[in-house]
């Protein structure tokens, strides 16, 4: 029996502040094709600074999201709650306040925030707001870190310790001891990437195949510094074997981030989405599109595959074939990352800067919402699950803060 371990790859975060009552009497309003343009918000946390951003994770720790607060000048972490934005903790014992710059964070429901800047590496305790334990590296690292439970992946973007290739880190998330260093099957000598090295990994994710841990690897190595080969392999984590380890996925692009779904694994590479096959590395089926996915990127959801193709459209493929599904409303310019959920896709629109949200069934606009403030969405967004007293939540945040409104369901 297989199972798929789910995780939380990280990458995404609110920006908010203290909270602030704001006039909240915005009526609905709709267009002439029923969307919703306007609509009450739940709540919206003005703050006193106008550089806050969020960035998209699936994450909530507890009814709560991690975000980036700014008072007094100051910069922190801080842990919000989703219902009404209100800070629980603050954090800010960092080296360089650019460190809480996070792109790709690993939160675990265990209880621990893990995250790279440069050559730092962090662990927060979610519970308490202080520091778990702290570290520097000999060389600045790739910023995107995952895990498993309470084990911390962190992927190099430089070798050290005399080694000629890049490797990946494993952490005990709770004392930060170094449990192992695996490095892939890189074999090429000559070629250098834009960075000057000879191979780069860009996702690791665990997987039980036969009841044992395994991690799936993506991982490319240069023919100059502009194209790359993209390889996939699978490690036996209990064994130290590669189940297999140079899967050619493809000729001119590495891969993007993993994901897991029904036992198989899907990734980027240009323009192209690829499903594969977990256990043997074999294309399942791939597919081309008119735009690439630099800023919209894919997501998975109830056997259906979303993706953003920029300057293309919204898509929703069937998982197991790749067979199109629909194809949605396209505005101008460039796009947040999606979230699902109970059926419906949000996401903020660059072009615009409104949050829009389409039915995932149909992918029907119902909503095309402006900004409270009258500027525009930042481009992030996450949600939460309704609790009996909403539908859900949808978090965001404007240039003036972070926000909620209430699910469509």
């Amino acid at each position: 029996m297989k199972k798929i371990i789910a995780i939380i790859v990280f990458g995404s975060f609110l920006l908010s502040c203290s909270c602030t009552k704001e006039d909240n009497s915005i009526p609905t309003s709709r267009d002439a094709n029923g969307v919703i343009t306007e609509k009450q918000y739940l709540w919206w946390n003005k703050e006193e600074e106008h550089d806050n951003y969020i960035i998209t994770t699936p994450f909530i720790y507890n009814g709560s999201f991690i975000a980036e607060t700014h008072q007094n000048g100051n910069s922190y972490l801080s842990l919000q709650n989703a219902k009404d934005g209100k800070i629980i903790w603050k954090w800010d014992d960092y080296v360089f306040d650019y460190d809480i710059d996070l792109r790709y964070p690993y939160g675990s429901q265990e209880g621990y925030l893990f995250f790279q800047s440069g050559p730092r590496t962090y662990c927060v305790n979610l519970k308490s707001g202080k520091t778990q334990w702290k570290e520097t590296q000999s060389a600045s690292q790739f910023s995107l870190t995952s895990g498993y439970f309470d084990e911390g992946y962190m992927l190099q973007d430089f070798p050290d310790d005399g080694d000629v290739y890049p490797g990946f880190k494993i952490y005990d998330l709770e004392n930060g001891n170094l449990k192992d260093k695996i490095i892939p099957k890189f074999i090429n000598i000559s070629n250098r990437n834009v960075s000057g090295e000879l191979g780069s990994i860009s996702s690791v994710v665990p997987y039980i195949l036969d009841n044992k841990k395994n991690l799936l690897v993506s991982f490319a190595e240069p023919i100059n510094e502009h194209i790359n080969k993209g390889f996939l392999g699978l490690y036996n984590y209990e064994d130290k074997v590669w189940v297999y380890d140079r899967r050619l996925i493809n000729e001119n692009y590495g891969l993007g981030l993993l994901q897991i779904y029904n036992n198989k694994a899907y990734c980027l590479s240009g323009d192209t989405i690829n499903c594969l096959s977990i256990e043997d590395g074999k294309i399942i089926w791939k597919k081309g599109f008119k735009g690439n996915f630099v800023f919209g990127g894919f997501m998975l959801d109830q056997g259906t595959l979303y993706c953003a193709a920029e300057g293309d459209g919204y898509y929703a493929l069937n998982a197991e074939t790749g067979a199109i599904k629909w194809k949605g409303e396209r505005a101008p310019g460039t796009s947040s990352r999606m979230v699902v959920l109970n059926g419906v896709l949000y996401y903020i629109n660059g072009g615009d800067g409104r949050l829009w949200a389409l039915d995932a069934a149909t992918g029907k606009t119902l909503w095309r919402l402006k900004s409270p403030d009258g500027y525009s969405f930042k481009r992030e967004i996450n949600v939460m699950q309704g609790d009996g007293e909403r539908k859900g939540y949808v978090l965001t945040s404007t240039w003036h803060g972070a926000c909620a409104y209430e699910a469509e369901r």
